[in-house]
């Protein structure tokens, strides 16, 4: 666009992974410098403050829930072993929805804020599968040979889009 803003200059820190919240005020970000650990924070777009949430904790590839409340996230074990959390937005109670013994990760909410779609690690292939957000029973969706990587919703809650390669072709699934 032609009204290009930004909004990080200044700040001692590095900022990324920013994500709107519902009232496009301000944005859901992750901090942290070569002397802090990393925080969940947000940044208020109109002062250009950044506030910490609470700190990550091993979090990583935070999404922000439609209803702007919680967060899920996944986390790397002392084994290597990724599995999807969810947190509350400024509570220090972590919930975990997976449990997987290889790898599942990169969450993504359904657009009624139920539903995690997640990315599952078999081997050297990668599959999609949904789990509720507060854990349960994994469903997978798609378990073709290649790589499945993080999915987004489609409005109505009934399908998921996904970059898939077969047999070395990416294609949007």
């Amino acid at each position: 666009g032609s009204q290009r803003e930004l909004l990080t200059v200044g700040l001692k820190v590095g900022v990324w992974a920013p994500q709107w919240t519902p009232d496009n005020k301000r944005l859901f970000v992750m901090t942290a410098s070569p002397d802090t650990k990393p925080d969940f924070a947000w940044l208020d777009v109109a002062t250009r403050q950044l506030s910490s949430i609470m700190p990550a904790d091993g979090g990583l590839n935070p999404q922000l829930s439609p209803d702007g409340k919680q967060i899920a996230f996944h986390v790397i074990d002392e084994g290597g072993v990724l599995n999807v959390w969810t947190q509350v937005l400024g509570s220090g109670s972590r919930k975990q929805a997976t449990f997987d013994a290889e790898a599942m990760s990169y969450p993504a909410w359904s657009p009624d804020g139920r539903t995690l779609a997640i990315e599952i690690k078999r081997g050297d292939h990668t599959h999609i599968g949904v789990v509720p957000k507060d854990g349960g029973p994994v469903e997978m969706l798609v378990t073709a040979q290649g790589q499945s990587w993080p999915p987004a919703w489609a409005p109505d809650n009934d399908r998921i889009a996904f970059a898939g390669e077969r047999d070395g072709v990416w294609n949007i699934y």
